[in-house]
């Protein structure tokens, strides 16, 4: 049963979960529910670049520069970006940070 109520939450987008690599690469509508788990347990300061590509996938998505690698979590229902997990590298392509970048509905 628990697994049941689990997997109803993850396909909505409810709660939050423990970071499972095969939903965060194959079902983005996931992401938003492992969101505090990788920045809280998963992405460590000084991780290498090659390592978070290796736990998160390829990015998508180049925000502002090769310094930062950014991730989906979130959209709107128009399909335009309501959130981006953004990793920041240091001078030496180590992680530095990590923050969540939300963005506001515009209307037309």
């Amino acid at each position: 049963m628990i697994k049941i109520h689990t997997a109803l939450l993850l396909k909505f987008g409810i709660g939050r979960h423990a970071f499972n690599k095969e939903l965060w690469l194959n079902r983005p509508r996931t992401r938003k529910c492992f969101v505090q788990d990788i920045i809280n347990n998963v992405i460590t300061v000084g991780m290498s670049r090659n390592e978070l590509i290796k736990l998160l996938g390829v990015s998508s998505r180049n925000e502002y520069n090769d310094a930062v690698l950014s991730y989906l979590i979130s959209s709107f229902k128009n399909g335009k970006t309501k959130e981006i997990l953004n990793v920041y590298f240091d001078e030496k392509g180590l992680v530095s940070h990590v923050r969540i970048k939300y963005r506001k509905m515009h209307s037309a």
